[in-house]
């Protein structure tokens, strides 16, 4: 007998669920992306972001969360202010959107910092098809990652929208 298990998730992802180590920037207004490739056209409900202890921790500090279609300003699908709560190397913060997002082909998901400070995401040196998924920002253009072989542990989470529309009956 032969078995295969599969666990299926809510979540896309490049890591493997453990921070190896940080990775990051420090440079104030810098941004940071992961580039999803979606097959067919989904509703984007939150995100999952591991922030390890590092030193200086960044427990506290605020950021921007921000999906774009592509990466420009002028793209961006959603924002949303977020506040870091530091984790161990197999958890995440799990971020709810105040929005479901629909998207489709190509998305970046990521944040914008306003701290010069170093911001530590986990990162996951198991898997290279990440490193190519990885972008960064710290001046005026977006940087394709070409350095760390690994994965940035940011996720996309998905979900059946939750929207409800309520009516009434009227009598005539």
């Amino acid at each position: 007998t032969l078995r295969q298990y599969y666990q299926l998730n809510d979540h896309f992802a490049y890591d493997d669920g453990t921070a190896d180590f940080a990775a990051g920037i420090n440079f104030m207004t810098g941004e940071l992306a992961v580039r999803f490739v979606i097959n067919k056209p989904d509703t984007l409900t939150g995100m999952k972001i591991n922030f390890p202890v590092v030193n200086p921790s960044s427990n506290g500090k605020g950021l921007e969360l921000m999906i774009w279609n592509e990466l420009s300003d002028s793209t961006v699908l959603h924002r949303q202010a977020f506040q870091i709560v530091n984790n161990g190397r197999q958890d995440f913060n799990e971020i709810v959107f105040s929005q479901n997002i629909y998207v489709e082909d190509t998305i970046y998901i990521g944040f914008k910092q306003f701290t010069e400070d170093y911001i530590g995401i986990g990162f996951d040196k198991d898997n290279p098809l990440g490193m190519e998924a990885i972008f960064s920002n710290t001046g005026t253009e977006w940087e394709q990652n070409t350095r760390l072989k690994g994965s940035l542990m940011i996720r996309a989470v998905f979900g059946q929208v939750s929207n409800t529309l309520m009516k009434t009956n009227q009598n005539k």
